[in-house]
Order: C-alpha cells, then structure tokens, then sequence
C-alpha cells in the first residue's frame, strides 16, 4: 500500500478533567479554525530517535524551550482544533514543523522528529553550484548569493540538502506540515506528495544566504518508483510558508526521464504534488464497556491519497482534514500494534464539517487508570497532575480536576502491566511518594497519593499578586568563583518544558554576601496569559534592578552542597517597575 501522507494528523492526548473552557469557531484562513482552550505536551527527538534538549518551540503565542528530556509543555491556552502548528528549531537541524489537533479541555501529546543537517556541498560563489544527495539536484547560477539582508555574498558557501521520501513512514514523520496547502487561487487544498526536499545555504560563519532576486535555481528530483506509473507530466511546484504550515503553490515541474524539473526563486522546502479537496472530520472512539479511549493509532486510508496515521486524544476524540468526494477506511491500532476495527467511512462533502460521533469497538484489553490526589491537608487538590510511567516508559502527564480526580483509558495487548503514578502540585514545590503496581485490564484505582513532600530544588516567585513554582531542571552553574546562575522551569510543567521559566545571576561574591546582577523570568498571570520581566526577554524593559541586598543563607562550597536564599525588589515589567521576590534551593 502507498503510504502517501495526506492532511489527517490525529495526534495522542493524556486526560484532563472538566474546566471552564473556550469552544469557539471563527474563520482567519484557508480552513476555518475552530479555538478550543486546551493543553499540549510534547518532546523533540533527532531522526535516530535522540533526545533533543534545548530546542526552541513556537506554537499558540509561546516560545518554549525543551528540557532535558526533550518535553515542553503548553499549559490551558487557545489553540486552533483544526491544525495549531508547532516550529522547532534548533542549531544544527532543519526546522521541523508539525500539526497538532488539541480538543476541548484535553492535553495533546505530540513527538516532533528532527532531520539533522550535515554538510552536502561546499562552493565558491564565483562557481556555478550542482548540489545533490542522490535524490534531488539543485543548480545555482555564479554570483547569485545575498546575504538575508539582500546585500550581495562574496565567498564560500556551505549547502545543507534533506530529502523527504512520501511514500516511507520515516519521510511521512518528518516532512514539513501535514500537507495542507493553498494553490494559486488562494484556495485550501490537501495534497499528493511526489517528493519533498528542503536546501539551506550558510556562509562558513553560519550566517543565512539566499537566491538573490531575479535569480533561479534549477531543481531535478527523483520520483519515487512507486509512484512513477502514476506521475502525471506537469506537476506544480509548492513551497512551505514557514509562518503558518501551509505549502503555497508557486511555479510548476515537468516530467523528465522519470525525474522532476523546475525552477525556484528561494531557498525553502519544495514540493512536488497533485492537489485535491479536502473535507474536515471529527468523533470519539469509545469501547464497548464504556470507556472513550485515548492514545488509539488511527489509520485513515485513501485509494487516490495514500494512508494517513494519527492517535486519539484524552477523551477518544479525533480529527482532522481529510480527502473529500471518496469513501475512506478507517483503521484503528492499539498500544501494541494489533488491529482493532475497520470500517468504511465517507464520502464527504467539498470543505464539509463531519462529526461521526461516538465510535464503539469491542476488541482488546481496556485499561483504566485512575485516582485521586490530595494536599497536605486531606483535601482534595484541583489543577494537580499525575504522572503515570506505562512498564517504565513515561507515557503520560494527567491532570485532576476540581475534585483531585484523574483518570486515562486505553487498549493494551498484555494480559499484566506495571505502571508507576505520582502525584504533584502545580502550585507548590511539593509531590507526592511514587506508587508501583502490577495491573490488569479493566479498572485500576491507584488510590489517593498524598501530594505533600517538598521538593529537592525549587524556587518560588512573588510578583504582582501571582506566585509561581518552578521545580523542574533547577540547575546551579558556578561560571568563576564570584559569579553564579540559577535558573529553573515551572511546576505546572509536570516534568516538562516551556516558556514558564525563571532565571538570576549573582556576581561579587564574598562569603554569604553578593550582588544580584539580573534577573529575567516569565510566569503566567491570574487569567493565565504569559508575562515577561527582565531585559533580555522585555523590549520595554531595562536591566536595572531596585532590589534589596542580597546575602546566601546558604552557600554551596563543593559541588553536591545547596544554595538557598531569599531576596526581593522591583522589577521593570511592561514598562513598569513592580515588586517581587524569590526564594530558591539549588544543589551545586
């Protein structure tokens, strides 16, 4: 079978219980987004599967960055329901660039795949330039190259190639977008891949170049064999905008000896492909004992497209974008691969909305973990979250909800699993005592965990009326014996990463006493919209700090001691100064 990805993109979710929420539809561009307040959790992996920390993701407004583990974390924002985009980036990889399908109230789990870039061509700008990895040719013409900024490069240029094969999974996970386009009329279609490939051209430094204007370059690419008894003569070329995930059809490639020609004016991802309609399609899968199912592999088959692949989310829902005016199979996976229903759906309506409802199955092993957490106190804690480890693999983060109840269903193929929950707060340095078990399928209550044990690192934020936690990836650097940075990542994480994140430097260090020499922070405010304070990520702000002196009650002299210490001022957030402090523990 072809495995042609199309505009379906029906990504895994972990539970979230019933909030106030926002369910509204409005219509900004080539398909009508529908904004849902929802969460999204993620991790950013290289091609080879490699954990990648430290990259930069923008998505819903934020600029988050991956910790160790490669998380980042998107906590109760408006997201689009019909594809919100999510750009990575980081040094020494092409940008990736994925959809994600959040639903209401629900928290989307999503693996954004990396391609590394390695070097495959040097050359002179006085030269004319053949760059190729055996898949696609780029031809650029002498004295062709500017700088971003549009002045003309003179010098070595170093070119990166990657090329994406549609027709195998690994080109399929790693490709720009979800293959949502918009042609030459403006108008949104899905496409037909024959190829992909993205080239960027960097001077020696690393600085970006591009075609200067007026200037093409050739391009030849190879068709998949696959699909060479069905590649048609001309075919338009499309290329990726970059802002909003969409490929822009732009120029056209002719059939050639079994290979593609054309010609482009930049530097970009391009695209071979056949455009069609597309439809959009939503609906809950739910087991037959009662339970909606999430992290299902649902497989979307299309006789002209090819097959799409997806996941439910917390709640058994789904969706996504889809080929219009042709019946569809949908196929649905569990945890370990093994088939669990087939059923024919479709055909849909040019640029139709189709709710299929409740989706019932009977096959397979439901699982069902729940719980409750509780404070200190015995009570029950709203807005906590559990983490729930599947046979030792982090599989999801589980928030209660206003009675400290959680809870996740899914299909599992083994007839015994062991699994360990712990609970945290989202507001207070605190988690509960990890709890192990060896369950079976059907219902598995972990009881209530006890979210009371402080943290081994923390630091705690007061400002402007908002306390924020963050107690994941403290870490502590000692740069020269009288300088320090301590930076750490918000509570609310579970364990993740965003753009929720606190740090501070000291300088003059003497004994106890020191001079705090920045502080730069972001946390969320009382109706859960990012703020920023500090120079660096405040263009309104400066550095300068009205804080109060500063002395260690602890100093870390040998590498495993701990720095702890209190101090508070005034800030410059917004143009204005604001009163804050900070309290931290933070192991050398």
């Amino acid at each position: 079978m072809k495995k042609i990805l199309f505009c379906i993109a029906l990504l895994a979710a972990v539970g979230y219980g019933c909030r106030k929420n926002i369910d509204n539809t409005t219509v900004t561009g080539p398909i009508p987004s529908e904004n849902v307040e929802a969460f999204l959790s993620g991790q950013v992996v290289s091609n080879d599967g490699t954990i990648l920390d430290n990259a930069t993701v923008e998505v819903a407004g934020l600029a988050l960055t991956t910790n160790p583990q490669g998380a980042f974390f998107v906590s109760k924002k408006v997201m689009d329901k019909n594809g919100t985009l999510v750009k990575v980036s980081k040094a020494g990889f092409f940008d990736a660039f994925r959809f994600v399908y959040p639903s209401l109230g629900a928290t989307t789990t999503v693996t954004v795949t990396m391609q590394p870039k390695t070097l495959t061509a040097s050359f002179s700008t006085t030269e004319t330039a053949s760059i190729t990895n055996g898949a696609t040719n780029v031809a650029i013409p002498a004295n062709a190259i500017v700088r971003a900024s549009g002045q003309a490069y003179s010098g070595q240029v170093n070119a990166y190639m990657v090329y994406f094969d549609p027709t195998t999974r690994e080109g399929l996970g790693t490709m720009p977008g979800d293959l949502r386009a918009q042609d030459a009329n403006g108008d949104a279609k899905i496409l037909k891949s024959y190829g992909m490939f993205g080239l960027e051209l960097e001077t020696p430094s690393g600085e970006a170049l591009q075609l200067s204007d007026g200037q093409k370059a050739k391009i030849t690419m190879n068709i998949p064999q696959i699909l060479a008894n069905n590649a048609p003569a001309t075919i338009p070329l499309w290329h990726l905008d970059e802002t909003n995930g969409y490929w822009i059809e732009e120029g056209a490639a002719t059939l050639n000896n079994g290979r593609y020609e054309g010609e482009v004016t930049h530097f970009s991802f391009w695209n071979c492909d056949v455009p069609a309609d597309y439809a959009t399609i939503s609906g809950r899968i739910k087991h037959n004992t009662g339970g909606y199912l999430s992290s299902l592999e649902i497989r979307i088959i299309s006789n002209s497209l090819g097959t799409g692949y997806g996941s439910t989310n917390s709640d058994g829902s789904f969706g996504g974008v889809v080929p219009a005016n042709e019946p569809l199979i949908m196929d649905l996976y569990g945890f370990c691969n093994e088939s669990i229903s087939s059923n024919t759906i479709g055909p849909f309506t040019t640029d139709s909305a189709n709710d299929l409802g409740d989706i019932v199955v009977s096959n397979g092993n439901p699982y069902t973990i729940t719980g409750t957490l509780k404070n200190c106190n015995g009570d029950n804690l709203s807005l906590g979250i559990a983490k729930i480890k599947l046979n030792n693999d982090s599989i999801v983060s589980v928030f209660t909800d206003e009675s400290g109840i959680f809870s996740i269903n899914y299909i599992y193929c083994y007839p015994t699993v062991s699994i360990s929950a712990q609970g945290f707060d989202s507001q207070l340095p605190l988690a509960s005592v990890p709890v192990n078990l060896t369950i079976t399928s059907g219902i598995t209550d972990v009881g209530s965990l006890v979210v009371c044990n402080q943290l081994d690192e923390y630091i705690i934020l007061n400002i402007d009326g908002v306390t924020e936690v963050y107690n994941y990836n403290i870490d502590l650097v000692l740069n020269q014996p009288d300088v320090m940075q301590i930076i750490g990542q918000s509570t609310t994480n579970s364990g993740a990463s965003d753009s929720v994140f606190v740090s501070f430097v000291f300088n003059n260090i003497n004994g106890l006493n020191a001079d705090l020499l920045n502080t730069e922070l972001a946390y969320l405010d009382t109706s859960n919209n990012m703020k920023y304070a500090g120079c660096y990520f405040c263009p309104t702000c400066d550095c300068h700090l009205d804080v109060n002196p500063f002395t260690f009650t602890v100093f870390p002299n040998v590498v495993g001691e701990y720095a702890t210490g209190t101090f508070s001022g005034k800030i410059k957030q917004d143009g204005l100064y604001v009163p804050f402090s900070i309290e931290f523990k933070a192991r050398r």
